[in-house]
C-alpha cells in the first residue's frame, strides 16, 4: 500500500513538471527577397520613433518644400515631402520636361533642398539651354518680348564663338547670355543634371546618386553654404562699414566658393574688357 502511494506521487509529480505551459515568444512576420525585405510595425513602434525624432529635432520629413506654383502647392499641402511621388501626366509636346525642370530650378534657387533632375529624353547641355531661356523668361515677366527663345539659345551660343574668331570665348561676353548665366550661378550648386538610361538609372542606382550628392554638398558645399550665410549677415551692416572695392569683394567670395571661381573668373574678365 505504501509502495503504491509512492509510484502514485511520484507519476503526479512528473504530470505536473510536463504541464507546465512555457511562454510563446511573438512571432514576426518578415519577407525577405533578393532586393530587399519587408515587416510591419506595431503603432507603438512607430510612435516611439516619432518621439524620438522630435526630441532630437530631425522633423525634415515633416517639413514641406514648396514647388514655386502657388496654386499647386496649396493642392498638395504647400510642398513635396520626404518620400511622397509626384506624377505629372500630359500628351507629347505640352511642356511636361518645362514644368518639371522649372520645379527643380525653384527648389534649387530656394535653398531648402537639392535637386537631381533626371531625363531620359534629352541630354544635360540640352536642359542647360532650357535653363537658360526659363531664366530670361522670368526676368522679363509679365512681358513676354525681350526673353531669349529655346530656339536662340543654341544661335547666342555659336555667335559668341564666331564673335572671338574662334578663340577663346566666354559666355559671360555675351550681353544677351550674361544675366540668365549670372542667376543659374547662384543655384547651380544646388541643381544637378543627368542624362537617363534604361539600364543604368534605375531606382536603385537613382537613390545611391541622391546619397553621393548628400554627401557632396555636406563636404565641398560647406563652404557656399557658409558664403552665403556670410553675405546675408554683411549685408545688415553694410552701410556701417567702408565700402570695398568689386574687384576685391568679387575674388574673396570666389576664393570661398571653389565651384564658382571659373565663372567668376571670366566675369571679371569680360567687365574689365
Amino acid at each position: 500500500m505504501t509502495e503504491l502511494a509512492e509510484k502514485t506521487a511520484t507519476e503526479k509529480t512528473a504530470t505536473e513538471k510536463t504541464a507546465t505551459p512555457q511562454i510563446a515568444t511573438p512571432q514576426t512576420w518578415r519577407l525577405d527577397s533578393d532586393t530587399g525585405s519587408m515587416a510591419p510595425r506595431s503603432a507603438l513602434d512607430v510612435l516611439v520613433d516619432l518621439n524620438d525624432k522630435v526630441t532630437t529635432g530631425k522633423v525634415g520629413e515633416y517639413q514641406p518644400v514648396p514647388l514655386g506654383f502657388t496654386p499647386m502647392d496649396k493642392t498638395i499641402g504647400t510642398g513635396l515631402r520626404a518620400g511622397e511621388l509626384l506624377l505629372i501626366g500630359g500628351a507629347q509636346g505640352t511642356g511636361k520636361t518645362t514644368m518639371a525642370l522649372q520645379m527643380a530650378r525653384n527648389i534649387a534657387s530656394g535653398g531648402q533642398a537639392n535637386v537631381l533632375y533626371i531625363c531620359f529624353e534629352h541630354d544635360e547641355q540640352y536642359l542647360l539651354n532650357r535653363l537658360i531661356a526659363m531664366e530670361s523668361a522670368l526676368a522679363h515677366l509679365p512681358h513676354k518680348t525681350g526673353a531669349i527663345k529655346i530656339q536662340d539659345v543654341r544661335k547666342e551660343i555659336l555667335g559668341t564663338w564666331m564673335a572671338e574668331g574662334g578663340g577663346a570665348a566666354q559666355l559671360a561676353s555675351n550681353p544677351r547670355l550674361r544675366p540668365s548665366l549670372d542667376r543659374i550661378a547662384r543655384y547651380g550648386q544646388n541643381l544637378f543634371l543627368l542624362r537617363g538610361s534604361q539600364t543604368a538609372s534605375t531606382v536603385r542606382t537613382s537613390g545611391s546618386s541622391s546619397s553621393s550628392i548628400a554627401s557632396y554638398r555636406a563636404t565641398a558645399g560647406s563652404s557656399c553654404s557658409s558664403t552665403t550665410s556670410r553675405r546675408c549677415r554683411s549685408s545688415r551692416s553694410r552701410r556701417a562699414r567702408p565700402r570695398r572695392s568689386r574687384t576685391s569683394s568679387t575674388a574673396s567670395r570666389t576664393s570661398r566658393c571653389p565651384r564658382r571661381s571659373r565663372w567668376s573668373a571670366s566675369s571679371r574678365r569680360t567687365r574689365r574688357a
